[in-house]
């Protein structure tokens, strides 16, 4: 089992920072959204998944495939950050997160 650790970095709580479990270093930030913001994403993730509802059957394919390609690319690196962040070995990291069936 995985163990990740998150801490607000400041009291106003306008990030969540990420650490390595192994060796308390920061890995990245993230912004902590208010309710209103988060609102703001879901409505414009909706308006997105209209664009992309309105696509064909192939270019949805080809978007998906250099996303694909892009992940494979990087596995490498994807790997070793889900490693830093969760403290599973980079190996299971790709198995089961990246290249599952």
């Amino acid at each position: 089992m995985s163990v990740q650790t998150l801490t607000l970095a400041t009291t106003e709580n306008t990030e969540i920072i990420s650490h390595d479990p192994a060796t308390g270093e920061e890995v990245g930030r993230v912004p902590n959204l208010s309710a209103a913001e988060v609102a703001e994403a879901v409505k414009r993730a909706r308006v997105a998944q209209g664009l992309w509802a309105a696509l064909d059957f192939k270019e949805r394919g080809r978007i998906v495939m250099r996303a694909r390609q892009i992940v494979l690319d990087e596995m490498d690196a994807i790997a070793r950050l889900i490693s830093r962040e969760s403290g599973k070995p980079a190996t299971e990291a790709i198995s089961m997160e990246l290249t599952p069936t």
